[in-house]
């Protein structure tokens, strides 16, 4: 064989193993889109594995690929079940991952069972040291925070004319054209306090170093939900802003205080 028949051929078999592998990834990807994966497919793929030798190692970067689709399909609709999550579990043996190889999205998963779970009402109960609770009253989340509010932040004159000095007498002057300047006094949204931000089948409480408020549900006109925290309308009109520490739990916060809010009025 001359030399470049040699060439050739591992040519020739370097494509036919690309599309082999291009084909059991198009396979697995396919079998675990709707987040599960039946026997029937799974057989499938250890079939067609074989046949066209393909080894553990040539579909090492498909596996993560294929698991994080399976779980964007399971939380697209923001609901989590049980089942959904064993089936999960499957995928994740069958593609022979660690819990460390999918460590982010185990934690996405978690969040959105959790929520899942607070939409079905079962919701967490949790203890605040120094909180005197109501009588019924059940505490379900509590949320590291900082209690926003608007404060003057400066102050100073601007527009001022110095206009012509005219001497008149020793340590006397009189000025021409001189112009008043006004007073500017500028406002911003500052931390006042920190401390936890609770959630009850009652209240939202604010339990503050320097400054709490304790607000009840039935008196909540209106909830405006930001990625790190939260504003609260009172039937006064009188606003309540609050911004979280651990900003990854604002989907949470929201989640809850929508269900107890509405249960409130129930």
């Amino acid at each position: 064989m001359w030399p470049f028949d040699a060439i050739a051929n591992a040519y020739e078999r370097s494509k036919q193993r690309k599309r082999a592998t291009a084909e059991i990834a198009q396979l697995i990807s396919s079998a675990v889109r709707d987040g599960a994966l039946s026997q029937e497919k799974e057989r499938e793929i250890v079939t067609r594995c074989t046949a066209l030798g393909i080894t553990d190692h040539d579909i090492s970067p498909m596996r993560l690929p294929a698991y994080a689709r399976a779980v964007a399909a399971v939380t697209a609709d923001g609901s989590v079940t049980d089942d959904q999550i064993r089936d999960l579990e499957h995928i994740q043996r069958f593609l022979k991952l660690t819990d460390a190889d999918v460590a982010i999205h185990k934690q996405m998963l978690h969040r959105a069972a959790l929520i899942s779970q607070i939409h079905r009402g079962q919701l967490a109960t949790v203890d605040v040291s120094g909180l005197v609770r109501k009588k019924g009253e059940t505490l379900h989340w509590r949320e590291t925070a900082s209690l926003l509010e608007e404060r003057v932040v400066d102050r100073r004159y601007v527009g001022a004319s110095h206009g012509v000095s005219l001497r008149i007498a020793k340590g006397v002057t009189y000025r021409i054209g001189a112009q008043r300047g006004h007073l500017v006094t500028e406002k911003a949204i500052v931390p006042v306090s920190t401390g936890d931000f609770v959630i009850s089948n009652m209240r939202v409480i604010f339990l503050g170093y320097k400054k709490s408020f304790n607000v009840y549900l039935t008196k909540i006109m209106d909830i405006h939900m930001f990625a790190d925290g939260v504003q609260l309308t009172e039937e006064s009109g009188k606003q309540r802003v609050v911004r979280f520490v651990d900003q990854s739990n604002a989907d949470v916060v929201g989640a809850t205080l929508q269900y107890v809010i509405n249960a409130s009025r129930e």
